[in-house]
This record gives structure tokens, C-alpha cells and sequence, in this order.
């Protein structure tokens, strides 16, 4: 499995250095914006398209706003034809909403089982993993679950000490949670640590924190957790 989890900032070339681990040139590109279905979503993907471009790739922007879009095997079929998949930011419930139990969804996971590569950020790396942060609160609720038994806080910067803390003593004890500022990341190869980190990353568990900087890296507090399991 290789799915990289983004604090946000796709799409750019500061994130270029970080998801050019995953992507490569030739590659063709399915992206699900769905989440900045309340922003300028034609926009969004005609961004990403041109950036993509410059990178030699070819995205292709899967055409989803809602759950009925999910719904369709003309969407479906975008990601069965790419190389890879790139799920955006924007709102985390509603990708969620679109997403569950669709048709689209199911493309990505089989797309995922396959050794394609996966990247998400902001609300899309919130939501893939299960269970996911729900960033109104600050609470967990029910994700997608591409990658499980691991959180991830997206935007991490723009997050309270005092919500962030929070957060980390509403999980289950046993679940480690990634705090990502705009632009670090969490790669994820396996079903469990150690993953590697790109940029500033904390990691919360069992109320405890660790600050890991610089990468990539493989994490020392994810090797911790794995010498547990």
C-alpha cells in the first residue's frame, strides 16, 4: 500500500518535493477535488491540471460534486484508467458524504490494492483514514479507512493548543495521531509503523507527544509504537 496523507497545500511546488515521492513523470493523474465543492471547484482542478502538466503528467479531474456523481462507472472509470489517485482539500464532511458507499470510492480502494498510489491532503487525508478527525470539534468519527489505525489533523497550524489536546484525549489510547502542518506528510507503505515524515510533524499518543522535524525520516516514535505491537 502506498498512500502519502498531506497537511494540505497540494498542488504547488513546495508540495511537489514531498508527493514526487509517490508521483512520477508519465504519469496520468485522477483527481477527486469533490471536497471544494462549496469553493470554486472548476477552478481547483484546472489549477492542478496546469500544475500537473508542468510536471509532464496528465490529470484528469474525476467529475464528482456530490454523492449521485459517485454514483456513476463514468467517474469510476476516470481512476480505473489513471496511474494514480489525488484526493484535495476543502470540506472533510462533505467529501466524506460524497464519497461513502460509491461507486468512486470503491475504484479508489481497488486502485489502492493494486500498488497504485494514493495521495490526500487537507480534508482528503483527513478523511481516508478511519478513524478520522472530524475537524469541527475535534472529535473522531467514521472515515473512509484507506488507511486505518492511524488519525492525521490537517492544517495542524491553524488548530488551538488547547483544541489539538483535545483531540489527542478523545482518541482511543492506542492510536497514534498526526499532527500535519500545511505542507508536512505521513507516507504510508504498510499496515503500521514506522512511517515516514516530510516537514514539521508531531504525533500524539495516549496523551503523550513527540516533535519529529526535518525528512523524510522514518519516525523514531512510530518505530516506538511498532517494537509495542
Amino acid at each position: 500500500m502506498t498512500v502519502l496523507l498531506l497537511g494540505g497545500g497540494e498542488w504547488n511546488p513546495a508540495a511537489s518535493e514531498v508527493d514526487g515521492s509517490v508521483l512520477r513523470a508519465g504519469m496520468t493523474v485522477a483527481l477527486i477535488a469533490a471536497a471544494a465543492a462549496f469553493e470554486d471547484q472548476a477552478a481547483r482542478e484546472a489549477y492542478a491540471i496546469e500544475h500537473f502538466r508542468t510536471r509532464d503528467m496528465q490529470a484528469i479531474a474525476v467529475p464528482v460534486m456530490a454523492h449521485h456523481d459517485a454514483m456513476s462507472a463514468v467517474a469510476s472509470s476516470v481512476i480505473d484508467s489513471a496511474d494514480a489517485v489525488y484526493v484535495g482539500d476543502g470540506s472533510a464532511m462533505h467529501l466524506r458524504s460524497v464519497l461513502r458507499n460509491s461507486l468512486v470510492w470503491q475504484a479508489v480502494e481497488t486502485a489502492h490494492g493494486s500498488g497504485k498510489p494514493v495521495v490526500a491532503s487537507g480534508a482528503g487525508a483527513e478523511v481516508v483514514c478511519d478513524p478520522m478527525v472530524d475537524p469541527r470539534g475535534g472529535g473522531f468519527t467514521v472515515g473512509l479507512g484507506l488507511v486505518t489505525g492511524l488519525s492525521v489533523i490537517a492544517a495542524a497550524e491553524s488548530w488551538s493548543s488547547e483544541k489539538t489536546r483535545r483531540c489527542a484525549e478523545l482518541a482511543p489510547a492506542d492510536l497514534p495521531i498526526a499532527a500535519l502542518p500545511t505542507g508536512a506528510a505521513v507516507l504510508v507503505t504498510n499496515a503500521g509503523p514506522p512511517w515516514t515524515t516530510y516537514g514539521n510533524v508531531t504525533w500524539w499518543l495516549a496523551g503523550r507527544h513527540e516533535v519529529l522535524t526535518g525528512g523524510p525520516e522514518s519516525s523514531r516514535f512510530g518505530s516506538g509504537l511498532a517494537d509495542r505491537h
